[in-house]
């Protein structure tokens, strides 16, 4: 089961700024910005009250029932799916020492949200130009905020790794073992 709370502002006012600037290269009509943190909570069960204010007091995140957000173009950062971030262990490993037992696992994200003026969804170009300025394409993704977040919490079963031998086989032997593992070959 997957609980979602709002955090605070995740961009310093210099930082929020920095990055105005640079996204005002791509979409010019750029009004504001926003960036706060989510927090997505796996737990094994609901919690009650008590614990969601405990966990609350725990990331910091403000006691209103329902979230505001700002309207316009939104973009969610969260870790690679398949990953655990160092940020989670020790954010899962306090909750478990506050009594929080529940927690299987607290991840950390970033919801950017864009206003354009005349409020216009922004094309698919620019949404990936926008996604690769706020966000670290080897640690994390970009998402859109009604993404299935459960499974950034899948456990998959580690499998025995393979040694594929470039030194003979080439870019055949690459490609053979990508087709038989399921994983495609990007074009360079």
């Amino acid at each position: 089961m997957l609980l979602t709370l709002s955090g605070k502002d995740a961009l310093s006012l210099f930082r929020r700024q920095r990055l105005m600037t640079s996204l005002r290269e791509i979409v010019p009509d750029l009004i504001s910005l926003t960036a706060g943190y989510r927090y997505l909570v796996d737990v094994d069960e609901p919690l009650d009250d008590a614990s969601i204010d405990t966990l609350r007091d725990l990331l910091n995140c403000p006691r209103q029932k329902g979230a505001v957000n700002a309207v316009g173009e939104s973009i969610l950062v969260t870790p690679r799916p398949g990953t655990v971030s160092s940020w989670s262990t020790k954010a899962t490993d306090i909750a478990h020492t506050c009594g929080l037992t529940q927690v299987r696992r607290i991840e950390r994200a970033v919801l950017y949200t864009l206003s354009v003026e005349g409020w216009r969804v922004l094309d698919w170009d620019v949404r990936q130009t926008v996604a690769a300025l706020v966000h670290d394409r080897m640690t994390e993704v970009a998402l859109s905020p009604d993404a299935d977040l459960e499974t950034l919490f899948l456990h998959a079963e580690p499998v025995p790794s393979q040694a594929i031998s470039l030194r003979t086989g080439g870019r055949a032997a690459l490609e053979s073992a990508n087709a038989k593992l399921g994983l495609a070959l990007s074009e360079a």
